[in-house]
């Protein structure tokens, strides 16, 4: 089978979600795998070389010429390499692209929804958009079932959950060192400044541990800042975008996810399957509650509750045989959410869609 995945870029959430499921497929001999990379950076995933790597070269500074160069681009090459399949985990503006510039080829398509739908893209036009991208395709992919709700029961779909890349072997020690941490974009939706606040109640009590957050975004000023004012500069460390972040977390005290929406959050899964006790806001569309299962897994708070938060770091601090019993657990989140079986899933929805319009 011939798979064409399509991405902005080569890092990212839901990049590396398609990075890992491309990888799987290539070691599979009936797999021919083409991955269409609209933006080019000097940081990217690293990929198998029996993957065909196709980039847009040139961009524009006008977004609407650079809309129209893609537009182009991508249908230049589903015509090319006639995919048996198009599967996109891009963005709202992406999938919108890739269906129209799929009219004319007329592939098999199907693309992904990776966010809470209700606040991502922000505005009503876009959202209109979105869905007819949606309405264009022979099948989309859902993380919670809670987002497939959302949408019209007519569209073919499934939900199928993010697969982790852990093994046994990179789980830490029992012994964790006194780091909370938290990766995430540096983005509002993140609600990094909750997080901050928690920590500036917890360190109070415990001076010992520090707050390290790895990721990068516009609100990095802001909120280094926030940190200077409270005056805990010296505890929290701004870690920016590091290669190997699951060897900087898995001796973690604890993790912590603040987001006020989310679909399910890789940086959380991994923490989770690294048996890092976990703690994390039960936000829209439910995809911490769902990895989480209402505490087996992790702990969950309400979103934006700052005082459930710090509850929470407490209990740990004060039960260390809570995480213990976490991390004991986590060998079954690795099982799971195993890459093996979620491309699985992924490879039986594709054949589903395929032989649905009358294919091979």
């Amino acid at each position: 089978m011939k798979i064409l995945f399509v991405l902005e870029q080569l890092r990212g959430g839901a990049e590396r979600v398609t990075v890992l499921l491309a990888s799987e497929f290539s070691k599979r001999i009936d797999d021919e795998i083409h991955i269409c990379v609209l933006f080019r950076d000097e940081v990217e995933y690293d990929l198998p070389n029996n993957i065909n790597v196709h980039y847009l070269e040139k961009n524009y500074t006008n977004k609407y010429i650079e809309m129209i160069n893609e537009y182009f681009f991508l249908q230049k090459e589903i015509i090319i390499l006639s995919p048996d399949v198009v599967v996109s985990l891009s963005t709202y503006r992406t999938d919108v692209i890739l269906a129209l510039a799929n009219i004319k080829s007329k592939c098999v398509l199907i693309e992904s929804e990776r966010n809470d739908p209700r606040r991502y893209p922000n505005s009503y036009i876009k959202q209109v958009c979105r869905n007819w991208a949606y309405s264009q395709c022979d099948g989309v992919v859902f993380q919670t079932e809670d987002a497939r709700k959302l949408f019209d029961k007519k569209i073919k779909s499934a939900v199928i959950a993010n697969p982790v890349c852990v093994s046994d072997d990179m789980v830490g020690n029992e012994m964790k060192n006194r780091h909370i941490v938290c990766c995430a974009r540096l983005e509002p939706q993140k609600n990094i400044p909750l997080l901050i606040e928690a920590f500036y109640d917890i360190v109070q009590d415990f001076p010992d541990l520090s707050l390290h957050i790895f990721g990068k975004g516009h609100l990095e000023k802001e909120l280094q800042k926030k940190v200077r004012q409270l005056g805990i500069e010296e505890k929290v460390i701004f870690e920016g975008v590091v290669n190997n972040v699951i060897s900087e977390i898995k001796d973690a005290f604890c993790y912590i996810m603040t987001s006020d929406y989310e679909g399910i959050s890789n940086a959380m899964l991994e923490a989770v399957a690294l048996g890092v006790p976990t703690i994390a806001t039960d936000c829209p569309v439910g995809g911490a509650r769902k990895v989480l299962e209402n505490g087996k897994f992790g702990i969950l708070v309400p979103v934006g509750d700052k005082d459930a938060i710090v509850t929470a770091v407490r209990r740990l601090l004060k039960n260390p045989e809570v995480s213990e019993e976490f991390r004991k657990r986590s060998a079954e989140i690795r099982s799971n959410y195993s890459v093996t079986k979620i491309a699985n899933q992924w490879k039986r929805f594709i054949t589903d869609c395929i032989y649905s319009r009358g294919g091979k």
